[in-house]
């Protein structure tokens, strides 16, 4: 939105600078759902755990040192490599846990940036309504001290300064404009747009909404936080093919392996 003229956002949205009626208000709330960030449900710490076993590759090396293990039990007594497949495993699982419990930490770090009341213009005259209710169209109205409660486009601006340092890491409040910005920019350089969660250190503004819930900047980082929102990359789907092709050669391999030591060891005892 930040590339786009304001009147084309106007149409695009089917707002105003005057915002939106109440009616066309509940029914966008209907459309797009309450300006909230959705958490997955939650899951016990065990149950956590127990998910880290529930992966392709894990399996294989279970199966494997299951094997390991049974022919060690039967013919070798030696249990070196089960041990060796079975710490990898448990290890992997920890590292994985760790990482799953941290982010729910975060996840619910980002829950503090929630705004619980807004100045919005409907029906032409401003209302403090609750966050949640907010949509793409209203027409927010901001002042310092304010918390940004959704990604919205700046309108117009008297000496606007914000911090967005939950967002891009900057510790240095960002001077605001209005003006269409051209080509393709970080969120750092995005100048006339409001993000959710941001801070109004000084000045006050008029800016439409453009995105609520887990469709702004901070529901994204929402998204890659919670795992069953999280989406594979494609590197990271091609990777996960490659190491589960891998995985089943060797797979294959160490069968081939246990089936010959048996056979052999089975000769031999003749």
């Amino acid at each position: 939105m930040y590339n786009k003229n304001l009147n084309d956002i106007y149409d695009e949205l089917n707002s105003s600078k005057d915002g939106l009626t109440s009616n066309e208000a509940l029914n966008r709330v209907e459309r797009y759902g309450n300006n909230e960030l959705v958490e997955a449900k939650s899951r016990s710490k065990f149950r956590i755990f127990l998910d880290q076993f529930n992966d392709f590759m894990i399996i294989i090396l279970i199966i494997v040192a299951i094997t390991m293990g049974i022919y060690a039990y039967f013919v070798s007594g030696d249990y070196t490599d089960t041990i060796v497949i079975a710490v990898v495993v448990l290890i992997n699982a920890f590292m994985g846990f760790l990482q799953e419990a941290k982010a729910q930490v975060t996840l619910d770090g980002l829950k503090s940036y929630i705004v619980r009341r807004s100045t919005v213009k409907r029906d032409g005259k401003l209302e403090v309504i609750d966050s949640s209710l907010l949509v793409p169209g209203d027409i927010i109205v901001l002042q310092a001290g304010d918390r940004i409660a959704a990604d919205a486009r700046i309108i117009e601006l008297d000496n606007l300064y914000v911090d967005e340092s939950q967002l891009t890491g900057e510790s240095v409040p960002v001077m605001k404009a209005e003006k269409t910005l051209n080509g393709t920019l970080q969120l750092q350089d995005q100048n006339n747009m409001l993000f959710s969660g941001s801070n109004i250190t000084s000045g006050r503004c008029e800016a439409i909404v453009t995105s609520t819930g887990m469709n702004t900047e901070l529901g994204r980082i929402a998204v890659s936080l919670n795992t069953p929102y999280r989406v594979e990359t494609p590197l990271e789907k091609k990777m996960k093919e490659i190491s589960i092709t891998i995985t089943k050669l060797i797979f294959v391999i160490l069968v081939l392996i246990f089936l010959y030591s048996v056979f052999f060891h089975h000769l031999y005892s003749f």
